[in-house]
């Protein structure tokens, strides 16, 4: 499954990012499969909570390990999944 989203949110980001959101990843095995920054141990639900108190500098220099671009992701991320893209299967 995590695959597949993946590859959803790649084809579905990519045209409309300068960036790929491969920044934005799942993995059952870590955190309960919930959307992660590059595989680390931060979810795209703790980047935004942080966005919404604090600066990108601020979170930038208390998180060394963040990117500004994970920052841009996390906010794409968050914007796509109130606009959700429906894939028909072909028969």
């Amino acid at each position: 499954m995590s695959d597949t989203y993946e590859v959803f949110l790649e084809s579905t980001f990519v045209p409309m990012y300068p960036f790929p959101m491969t920044r934005i990843t799942f993995n059952q095995d870590q955190l309960g499969g919930l959307a992660c920054v590059r595989g680390l141990r931060i979810t795209v639900s703790d980047v935004l909570e942080l966005l919404a108190e604090a600066s990108e500098a601020e979170i930038l220099a208390d998180y060394p390990y963040l990117e500004a671009e994970d920052l841009v992701a996390c906010r794409a991320y968050a914007a796509r999944a109130q606009h959700p893209v429906l894939i028909a299967a072909a028969h």
